[in-house]
């Protein structure tokens, strides 16, 4: 054959100036069709998305290839190859058609016409693996069957091998130095990502900004986060966001269905770029908001072990696949995600906590002041009202005085009692040298003075020479829920007896707080009590909490209450030694 060879000298000194990997292709298709006086060609990559291709007859170098890549395939697994090492991306069957070099082939055309394409094979410099191929279709050959111009002189054989060489060499350099640039750009991107998400303590923010920022790191089309619900085991929509959002705000899907859920149950990533040849697609989604998902990418959210939820990218940009290195960025995102996830579910956490010892403070600060007002105070003005009296008996009848003073000396006898009974409720002292039981024994004492028998029961805590103590917090956190519990009985239940049980087995303690009230419909108060307005169940639930402990509340109308509190006796969580509780407001500056 005869070669145009006049431009591929420049074209070899240039070719490594070309820094775009389009520019670069259109300019080896280009020289290609030159070089081999083509009327049409193309250059295709293997396991590169872009290609090039011109020409009026293109189409017939396109059934070419395919006709080729069919053969190869059956080949391949006709050799005893599987689909699962054919669809992985590491081979491709058409690297075993490609030539080692240069050559023609006379293929069939239109009215018995044959053609001739010239075939370059491109090589992989680094493993020399076939990666590539260009083809070339040259001018007709007059008569069917005609066989002239069918190969190669030494010159041409050489020039047609440095061409092909210089081609593959100068794009795989180029790929490798854009995926090298490429990658450094998604670093920098990924570590502005890691410091934004990691400073944003807003929950809904943070899984807004995670999504927006997953979508460009990854130049996806959407991202969907999907929080775990340890409690029903599904998947939860977040933060949907769109067109379509609304009507994804309660949109749940069970750990397991679905290719999200089927990486939330293994916790492994997956990469999906065909869903409608996946068995495990779930097109519920699509259905309900017209989104067309063609592509999957999907990593688990992981923080100590625990897969708290996924996170999923949809449909690259352009129409191409996701691949290892798309993978490798969405773990890295996916890992400092979790991280952030569950730092402003934490932070979070501690927020409602705070407010809610807030809350308990006011409650405990008004209680105070009522009791105050409605107990000492009230005596303290009696007191004042009768030194009065005493002060004008003096003067009209002395024989009133002695009478009136023991009124006075007994009504201050018992504000002490009340004072100190408040004192002791607020913060027993007793808690500190003689522990609990020391501690309970004194409060039944002081209660016997209420409307209803107190009972206390105590087993397994030792004798009373050597009493079994309890740590300090458990000890604290314990007397503040019988404390409260004692309160509700004395608002609302009108028993006749009370009970307090402390049970100490080998494995655990138990805490049993009964009695014989009115009693009330647990479950549709335990339902409803965010909306009741009062602390009481919800602060010995969340007290017991903080010491690792169960909580359970049974009632009936007409049968009473109990409350049963249990532990255990070896958790080290309850090693602690600083008193749980909230801290009362100072009346040193009060004004009444």
């Amino acid at each position: 054959m005869l070669l145009n060879t006049s431009h591929l000298t420049e074209y070899l000194t240039n070719l490594p100036l070309l820094q775009v990997p389009g520019s670069l292709l259109q300019t080896a298709l280009n020289e290609g069709l030159r070089l081999a006086r083509a009327d049409s060609g193309l250059i295709a990559f293997f396991d590169y998305e872009e290609g090039r291709e011109s020409g009026r007859e293109v189409e017939l170098l396109r059934r070419f290839l395919a006709t080729q890549a069919a053969q190869a395939q059956t080949t391949y697994l006709r050799n005893g190859r599987s689909t699962n090492s054919l669809s992985s991306g590491d081979f491709n069957p058409l690297s075993l058609w490609l030539p080692k070099g240069p050559v023609l082939q006379s293929i069939s055309a239109a009215s018995h016409t044959i053609r001739r394409v010239l075939i370059l094979p491109l090589f992989n410099p680094t493993n020399g693996v076939g990666a590539g191929v260009m083809l070339y279709l040259l001018p007709n050959i007059e008569r069917a069957g005609g066989t002239s111009g069918l190969t190669f002189n030494a010159a041409e054989l050489s020039t047609l091998t440095a061409f092909s060489r210089a081609t593959a060499n100068a794009w795989f350099s180029l790929r490798s130095l854009t995926n090298v640039s490429r990658r450094l750009e998604d670093l920098v991107l990924l570590n502005e990502i890691a410091t934004a998400i990691t400073s944003n303590r807003n929950l809904p923010d943070l899984l807004q900004q995670i999504m927006g920022t997953t979508s460009q790191l990854l130049h996806a089309e959407a991202c969907t986060l999907m929080l775990l619900d340890r409690k029903t085991d599904e998947l939860v929509f977040s933060i949907p966001s769109g067109e379509k959002g609304d009507q994804l705000k309660e949109f749940r899907q069970p750990a397991g269905r679905g290719i999200s859920g089927y990486v939330a149950r293994i916790g492994e990533p997956v990469i999906v770029n065909d869903v409608s040849k996946d068995p495990r697609f779930n097109n519920v989604v699509d259905s309900t908001t017209g989104f067309k998902t063609r592509t999957v990418m999907c990593a688990p959210l992981i923080v100590r072990e625990k897969t708290i939820g996924v996170i999923e990218v949809l449909n690259k940009l352009g129409g191409v696949s996701f691949n290892p290195n798309d993978m490798a960025l969405l773990l890295m995102l996916a890992a400092q995600a979790a991280i952030a996830i569950e730092n402003a579910q934490l932070y979070s956490d501690l927020k409602e906590e705070r407010d809610r010892l807030i809350d308990k403070e006011e409650e405990v600060r008004r209680d105070l002041a009522r009791d105050l007002h409605d107990g000492p105070a009230q005596v303290m003005a009696g007191i004042v009202m009768k030194i009065d009296f005493i002060k004008m008996a003096l003067k009209n009848e002395p024989s009133l005085v002695p009478a009136a003073l023991e009124d006075v000396g007994r009504i201050a006898q018992q504000v002490t009692k009340d004072v100190r009974t408040m004192m002791f409720g607020l913060r027993p002292l007793m808690l500190e040298t003689q522990g609990l039981i020391k501690t309970l024994e004194a409060y039944v004492e002081k209660l016997q003075g209420d409307l209803w028998k107190t009972h206390l029961i105590v087993s397994g805590f030792g004798d009373d020479e050597k009493p079994v103590r309890l740590p300090y917090n458990t000890e604290t956190t314990t007397f503040i829920i019988i404390q409260e519990a004692i309160n509700n009985i004395r608002k609302h239940a009108a028993p006749k007896n009370v009970w307090i049980e402390l049970q100490r087995g080998s494995q655990d303690t138990t805490v049993i707080i009964r009695d014989d009230g009115k009693g009330f419909d647990s479950r549709a108060v335990s339902d409803r009590y965010d909306e009741r307005g009062s602390f009481g169940l919800l602060n010995m639930r969340e007290r017991a909490r903080l010491i690792n402990a169960s909580f359970d509340l049974i009632s009936q109308p007409g049968q009473g209450t109990t409350i049963v509190l249990t532990w255990l006796n070896n958790d080290p969580h309850l090693s602690g030694t600083s008193p749980l509780s909230v801290t009362l407001p100072s009346f040193s500056n009060s004004n009444g």
